[in-house]
């Protein structure tokens, strides 16, 4: 039996809430065949009370579209910022008593929970929205004016006729000046096509995001109303439900009888964060000619650890494990373009596995358990193929800075700018217009 539920709510113009549940349930039956009233009452009975709650899902946001676009200074910038959240419950398998026939919720496994929630702000920022509000840039890129045609050569005959009734008109006030028309400023093609190369910026746009979430294993309550158990005080509670990623709800679990007893329960709680940041400009300083430019920078951690209670019936944590990955966009023009030497070797690479040497030495003079050395004079725990000598010793080398003031840090914060050039002007040029067709 399944019950959804939705809500989408403007509460103005610029805030959206959302908000969604679907709740599942299981209609028991008596094992056997249903031949007798008990039988039968027991599956009515489950039916009216909408079964037994096996899985439970909730998910909402809430977006905020800052109005920019009210005030004519700001109208060329769009950013909004969103928070959304997932809960999830779900319900361990019943276990069969063999000496009753019935079959009930082992409270050695439990039930699992999870959340989640996910903090976005995305900005974009038009920039031919903001030159279009100088005269300067609207003359620039205007199209050229059509030549005004030549006036047409009147007869000899009739330009004496107008002259002699232009002098007899005496409709005419005598000593008064025509207005004087102001003349346009009008720019040459060299002077607009070098004004808009400094106008080539277009459209630039930024983008972050922080995931984060919680898996809690061995949670022996039932779901009930918005996935919480209400039978006495509320567990897990609205803050986890809604997103919540306090991890003393581990510890709130223990300490309210939430939690599986078994000393040998192994499945481990999790911790997840993720943190995602690009940025993309688009550059045309002339017409079909485009350079995007893009940066990025991924991280994510990941946590886990088994959570149990003791012989002694204290909880404790136990196999404490982290892994992740980490990506960012790298710039290596220094040495992108320096060639191989005539027997295929390349400097950039030795200057690599140079650097392995210093970075070994300036990591182990900051740790001061590292004493002596290896068979290769390396510092001790900071080896030739160690992950972090070998890191650091890449950026340095193909980054093109030395690596003995080279920064040491294994995540950079700051992104380096990655480009692609686009030039399509070719296939109008008139000798490659009859290869565009091939």
């Amino acid at each position: 039996m399944n019950r959804q539920y939705g809500l989408s709510w403007d509460l103005t113009k610029s805030i959206r809430l959302e908000y969604n549940a679907n709740n599942q349930s299981q209609i028991d039956e008596p094992d056997g065949k249903i031949d007798t009233e008990q039988k039968r009452d027991s599956i009515r009975k489950n039916f009216f009370a909408l079964g037994r709650n096996v899985d439970y899902r909730q998910d909402g946001s809430v977006s905020y579209n800052l109005p920019l676009n009210k005030l004519p200074i700001t109208d060329w910038i769009n950013v909004t910022a969103r928070y959304g959240f997932t809960y999830h419950w779900n319900a361990a398998p019943l276990t069969a008593d063999f000496t009753t026939g019935n079959y009930y919720l082992n409270p050695a496994i439990g039930n699992t929970i999870q959340n989640s929630n996910t903090k976005q702000l995305n900005s974009s920022f038009a920039m031919t929205t903001l030159y279009n509000k100088w005269k300067f840039y609207k003359k620039i890129t205007a199209p050229p004016k059509p030549k005004a045609p030549k006036p047409k050569v009147e007869p000899k005959a009739a330009a004496k006729d107008s002259l002699e009734k232009a002098a007899n008109d005496t409709t005419k006030l005598k000593g008064v000046k025509p207005p004087v028309k102001k003349k346009e400023t009008e720019y040459s093609p060299a002077f607009k096509t070098i004004a808009k190369i400094f106008f080539g910026l277009k459209n630039v746009s930024l983008n972050w995001s922080e995931s984060n979430g919680l898996l809690l294993p061995g949670f022996t309550r039932q779901s009930e109303l918005i996935g919480s158990n209400w039978d006495g005080k509320a567990a897990p509670g609205m803050g986890f439900t809604f997103g919540s990623q306090d991890q003393a709800i581990r510890q709130q679990a223990a300490q309210n009888g939430w939690l599986t007893t078994d000393t040998t329960f192994n499945q481990q709680f999790t911790a997840t964060y993720t943190q995602n940041i690009t940025g993309r400009a688009s550059i045309e300083p002339v017409t079909g000619f485009r350079v995007d430019v893009n940066v990025s920078r991924n991280y994510a951690l990941n946590t886990q650890e088994n959570f149990r209670v003791t012989s002694a019936g204290k909880y404790n944590p136990f196999s404490h494990t982290e892994g992740g990955n980490f990506s960012i966009s790298f710039m290596s023009l220094k040495t992108a373009f320096i060639k191989d030497r005539k027997d295929y070797s390349s400097k950039v690479f030795d200057d690599f596995a140079a650097n392995r040497r210093i970075f070994s030495e300036r990591l182990a003079d900051g740790n001061s358990f590292s004493q002596g050395r290896d068979t290769a004079f390396y510092r001790d725990g900071y080896g030739a193929t160690s992950q972090e000598v070998l890191i650091l010793s890449f950026l340095s080398a193909y980054s093109g800075k030395n690596a003995s003031t080279s920064s040491m840090d294994l995540f950079p914060k700051i992104p380096k700018p990655n480009w692609q050039v686009t030039y399509d002007g070719l296939s109008k040029l008139g000798f490659a217009k009859n290869f565009s067709r091939m």
